[in-house]
């Protein structure tokens, strides 16, 4: 993992390499264990765990723990999900179909929690609450059955089981936004090889219609 400082004018001094584990492919900053200096976690693909590098303040970081997340975990995000104002993480994990939480104990380290399955080889996971009772909810885009999962959040980090909902083919990304305009919000998905996105409008209550799939191609433009 590189860093690189910057100048203030639009410039980086060289990278700084700092190790993080095998195949990172995900990395999230925030200030982990309340110290007010900014922390890295990575999601590691090669060796299925998360890396926890705290910072010095000085653009510097010391690696503190690594923890086996799932198989090949693709996606990670850092959020407080039991409402304790302590920063927590999930991953999304490609190789073994589902989602790890891991709470955090406000000093920089976690432990997981919960592994909940999701659909085959989920690649982008997204915190929200989607059914407007103020818990975090988490959904996973699926890239080898072309679903999204709901996990609708129970209170205190737990989550409830997955309710899948069909998209286009290979979603790659996921976002949970108002689309419609109406009081619940909808899921939008980014799918690879068909050159497009699904909208899910939601219904309320953590459901979802049926995706608008094949309406939505995204044109190609050419420059001359």
């Amino acid at each position: 993992m590189a860093i690189l400082q910057g100048r203030g004018d639009g410039t980086f001094v060289a990278p700084q390499y700092f190790v993080a584990d095998a195949a990172p492919v995900a990395v999230a900053v925030a200030d982990i264990n309340g110290d007010s200096r900014l922390d890295l976690v990575t999601a590691n693909g090669g060796s299925h765990d998360v890396s926890v590098l705290l910072g010095r303040g000085d653009g510097t970081l010391v690696a503190t723990q690594r923890l086996h997340a799932g198989q090949n975990p693709t996606a990670l995000v850092v959020t407080d999900l039991d409402g304790d104002d302590i920063p927590d993480l999930v991953t999304a994990n490609g190789g073994s179909h589902d989602v790890s939480v891991l709470l955090g104990r406000g000093d920089g380290t976690f432990v997981v929690t919960q592994r909940l399955q999701v659909g085959r080889n989920p690649t982008a996971v997204v915190v929200a609450d989607i059914n407007g009772d103020d818990i975090p909810d988490l959904v996973t885009a699926n890239s080898d059955d072309n679903t999204v999962s709901v996990l609708l959040g129970r209170g205190r980090g737990t989550f409830d089981q997955e309710r899948s909902f069909g998209v286009g083919t290979t979603p790659v990304a996921v976002a949970v936004a108002n689309v419609s305009g109406d009081a619940a919000l909808d899921l939008v998905t980014a799918n690879s090889d068909m050159d497009g996105v699904s909208i899910l409008e939601g219904q309320g209550q953590g459901t979802f219609g049926p995706s608008s799939a094949s309406e939505w191609v995204l044109r190609r433009w050419h420059w001359s």
